[in-house]
């Protein structure tokens, strides 16, 4: 993108002549004005209320909405000083604010920099607001909070987010200015002249807008090919396998497009139903603890709001076909998705209690998790296979029909997590010489290392659709009212009615709804008549409500997205020497791009899915003559000391084509380094997830209904 330019870079009061024949052309001081200015404008555009929903997900939600509102009050007084700033030349940072002396130290040679060269104003005046968002915060936590708050509340120090353009983008949209060539600042040298540095201010704040969005939004959620990019539902793409584009290629077997998305959305709804997981699903008759569980109709109205998305133009047509209810979506099964069913710790609830559609928990000394001597394998993935086998015949017997390619996908999804949850393909590797992890000791059976899958954590829940929740999620940075058709409403409000309706608190539920339909009734009247309304609605925070409720909710599926199976993983010991020991389903699994072995896992299953695709089509229409499409899927369910000579060319060709994988799949310091990290984030994400929404869900319920009450 171009860089916005800049109209008046620099306006002398003394003449330029003056400036370019100092002693020492390098500015000895600064003063910026900028920060102050925002908020005074934002502070007169907003009330109190209002105020204090706009700056809490900024400056903190630990911080009583009263104090909020006394800054509120004290900037209108004139009682807020901007910081001095000191000129430094040793500090690392563009600005960096010192709370003991509230200063903020400036780096010269920035300032420098900025002077001479348009292209860092941007940065100047980014670092200078985030500085005094830390000033900001300063005085609520150290002045006002004092006067405001018993002792006994506990107040953190400074806690503006590490995302530092978040206040800059957020301040600017409350106080955007009516001219648009905007002093950062002004500078003196040593001689005693000054100048002023300008910039384009809507230019400076899109570009901080696009440094907002690409820190705060993790690589997973903007680059689908990035480091922690899944073998999941989605579309995939370069070096990123999905399950969706593991079937890319079946509309050259004889699919339609149309036929396409039936066996996506079969497949995409198998993976989505782990969101119905036992831990996070409450019973019917238990009360509401949102959100550390959740109802499980509320669950499945979420993924219907993202398949309504997903799959937008055939459900237009087609929309009971393509709408998810609790039957066709179905609940987290570990045989659904061949995960080792072992219960690490034994849970006070049994899970038959919440729903009777999931399994029954499986102990230590359950036989499902004894090696099967013939086979080499857990006896539990003779169920998935069993459950696999199932979904097949029923699609046989559905014939080609919505329902029937439907259940197609539910059964490939099985097929295509057999490569990428098992070991399948490091002992495809060991069986041709090559020396990687087999993430298994030496067990009694035929082929000695047997073929296993991982344990499932309650982080892992939320791995497959954390990204598409968080996408779904994202602040929206237009936070004006937008005229709409009567009754429309966004995925974010859909799924931000669904959330606030499970929380219970009934007053925000229909706080929101009364915005939304008095919205439809402006949207459905002539605009000249409703001028007044219009100008309100336009200044309601409601944007700034969304924003709040999102960022929290779009923090909180990240950091669970990005911990999969963080919590139970490297639990002391290892399963390379203790065949008592089973891999966790983050240390195994595939799915992550970054994983050595991701590509290989996905190029097998895709070999699979082919063949068992093409003889469903032959059975559909030739009959019980053509081969028999279970048949062949479980065919690949085998241990590979056992064969299947479709597959070892292909194992071969890669390995030879990728030493250095072969290489990161061999060490066992490299696979845990990721994993250590991941332990240490889940420890703090469901904490914070609960202590976030509680907290947002407070300021929302006191202020957002206090506004309508102006109405009403």
């Amino acid at each position: 993108m171009k860089p916005p330019t800049d109209p008046r870079p620099i306006e002398p009061k003394a003449k330029t002549a003056a400036l370019a024949e100092s002693d020492d052309p390098y500015p000895v001081a600064f003063d910026s004005q900028l920060g102050l200015k925002q908020l005074i404008a934002a502070v007169r555009k907003s009330d109190p209320g209002g105020f204090a929903l706009g700056m809490a997900p900024i400056l903190g939600y630990d911080l009583p909405p009263r104090v909020y509102e006394a800054l509120h009050s004290a900037v209108l007084n004139a009682e807020i000083q901007s910081p001095t700033i000191e000129l430094v030349a040793d500090d690392t940072e563009t600005a960096l604010y010192d709370a003991t002396s509230r200063t903020i130290r400036l780096q010269r040679n920035f300032l420098s920099r900025a002077i001479g060269n348009p292209e860092f104003r941007w940065t100047l005046m980014g670092s200078l607001l985030l500085a005094f968002s830390h000033h900001l915060s300063t005085i609520l936590r150290n002045d006002l909070v004092p006067q405001l708050t018993d002792a006994q509340s506990p107040i953190s120090p400074d806690l503006v987010l590490e995302d530092g353009p978040l206040y800059s983008v957020a301040m600017a949209q409350m106080a955007l200015p009516k001219r648009d060539d905007v002093r950062i600042g002004t500078y003196t040298l040593a001689n005693g002249d000054s100048a002023s540095i300008r910039t384009s201010y809507r230019g400076a704040i899109e570009r901080i807008s696009l440094q907002r969005i690409e820190v705060a939004l993790p690589q997973s959620l903007t680059d689908p090919a990035g480091p922690s990019a899944r073998f999941e539902a989605g579309p995939g793409g370069s070096g990123h396998h999905t399950h969706e584009s593991i079937e890319s290629h079946m509309v050259s077997i004889g699919f339609s497009e149309t036929e396409m998305q039936a066996i996506t959305f079969g497949n995409w709804m198998r993976d989505h139903s782990q969101l119905v997981d036992p831990k996070l699903v409450r019973a019917k008759d238990t009360p509401r603890n949102f959100p550390s569980v959740l109802s499980r109709q509320t669950l499945t109205q979420i993924v219907d709001v993202l398949a309504a998305r997903k799959f937008s133009d055939v459900r237009q047509n087609n929309s009971s076909d393509y709408s998810v209810t609790n039957e066709k979506l179905g609940v987290y099964r570990p045989s659904e998705h061949i995960d080792n069913p072992k219960v690490l710790t034994v849970p006070t609830v049994d899970p038959i209690t919440r729903d009777p559609d999931f399994e029954p928990w499986v102990l230590t000394g359950d036989p499902l998790l004894e090696v099967d001597y013939a086979t080499s394998m857990k006896r539990y993935i003779h169920r998935s296979e069993e459950t696999m086998r199932e979904d097949l015949i029923a699609a046989m017997s559905l014939g080609r029909t919505e329902a029937g390619l439907r259940k197609l996908g539910a059964g490939l999804h099985i097929l295509e997590d057999f490569f990428a949850h098992s070991n399948f393909v490091e002992l495809c590797l060991i069986k041709h010489g090559y020396d990687v992890l087999p993430w298994t000791a030496p067990a009694n059976c035929i082929n000695r290392l047997p073929l296993v899958t991982g344990t499932f954590g309650a982080a892992d829940a939320f791995a497959s659709i954390a990204g598409t929740i968080a996408g779904l999620l994202k602040p929206n940075f237009d936070w004006q009212f937008t005229p709409t058709t009567p009754g429309y409403r966004s995925d974010s409000e859909k799924m931000m009615l669904i959330l606030l309706k499970e929380s219970g608190r009934w007053d925000m539920y229909e706080a929101f709804s009364t915005y939304l339909k008095l919205r439809d009734e402006w949207a459905a009247t002539p605009v000249s008549g409703w001028v007044e309304l219009y100008r309100w609605i336009t200044s309601i925070p409601a944007r700034l409500v969304g924003n709040a409720f999102n960022a929290m909710f779009r923090a909180v599926v990240t950091l669970i997205g990005d911990s999969v199976g963080s919590i139970q993983t490297l639990l002391g010991a290892d399963p390379h020497t203790d065949s008592t020991i089973d891999p966790t389903h983050s240390q195994l699994a595939k799915d992550h791009a970054d994983h050595p072995l991701h590509g290989l896992a996905a190029g097998l299953a895709s070999i699979a899915a082919s063949q068992v695709a093409t003889s469903m089509v032959r059975r559909w229409e030739d009959g019980p003559h053509a081969p028999h499409p279970a048949v062949i899927a479980t065919s690949f369910f085998i241990h590979p000391e056992d064969g299947h000579s479709s597959l070892d060319e292909y194992v071969k060709n890669w390995a030879a084509a990728n030493p250095h994988l072969i290489r990161r799949a061999a060490s066992k310091s490299t696979m845990d380094h990721t994993h250590l990290k991941l332990q240490h984030i889940g420890r703090l994400s469901f904490q914070q997830f609960v202590r976030e929404s509680q907290l947002t869900l407070g300021y929302l319920a006191e202020h957002f209904v206090a506004l309508f009450k102006r109405l009403f």
